[in-house]
């Protein structure tokens, strides 16, 4: 094992995982902190060097799950250079099944932009979603129940772009959101 999940609230990053997050740096990998528990985010944030990832998580202010991220955690990730991947996630956007809709999960793009910076955010979609629950394992789920409304495959993300548009994102920032604060931590991140 080399972390703790946040099904393990107390345990952290192991000395394997050290190790691991070292080797992981040298070789130029992405270093994703989402599904780690608190603890172990933090020991991620002690020990690497560069600028980290939270692929697919949201803001905890706005929905209060584990999965999602603290304030101080989402400072610390555009801290380091890095960046927050939004997730389409009906439970990850609001714990009130009234607010799985597109609007709320701009509020977490919202609250991301005013808390963080724009250059720290970009689409983190979870597209396992999209795919029928037999290729994922989950068979006892209904197909896109996961997903916010309007937002039930991939072919939907121009209603959340048109959305952010009406919320008076620029085009500008619809790109670097779309891809190019991930294209740039690619840059930062890969080696040649």
């Amino acid at each position: 094992m080399l972390a703790s999940g946040i099904y393990n609230k107390h345990a952290g990053i192991t000395e394997a995982g050290i190790k691991a997050i070292e080797k992981i740096e040298e070789l130029g990998i992405i270093l994703d902190v989402s599904h780690l528990n608190d603890k172990s985010f933090w020991d991620v944030v002690d020990i690497a060097s560069g600028p980290i990832i939270a692929s697919h998580s949201n803001a905890r202010y706005l929905a209060n799950v584990d999965r999602n991220l603290d304030d101080r955690q989402l400072v610390a990730i555009a801290e380091s250079g890095g960046i927050v991947g939004i997730n389409a996630c009906s439970d990850f956007v609001s714990c009130d099944p009234f607010k799985y809709t597109i609007n709320d999960l701009i509020a977490h793009i919202d609250y991301l932009k005013n808390l963080i910076g724009i250059n720290h955010i970009a689409f983190g979609f979870d597209f396992c979603d999209y795919l029928p629950a037999s290729y994922v394992g989950q068979t006892d789920i209904k197909i896109n129940s996961l997903t916010v409304r309007g937002l039930s495959s991939e072919a939907d993300i121009i209603n959340l772009i048109d959305s952010m548009k009406k919320h008076g994102y620029s085009q500008t920032e619809i790109e670097l959101i779309s891809y190019g604060n991930f294209m740039n931590y690619l840059k930062k991140v890969l080696k040649n």
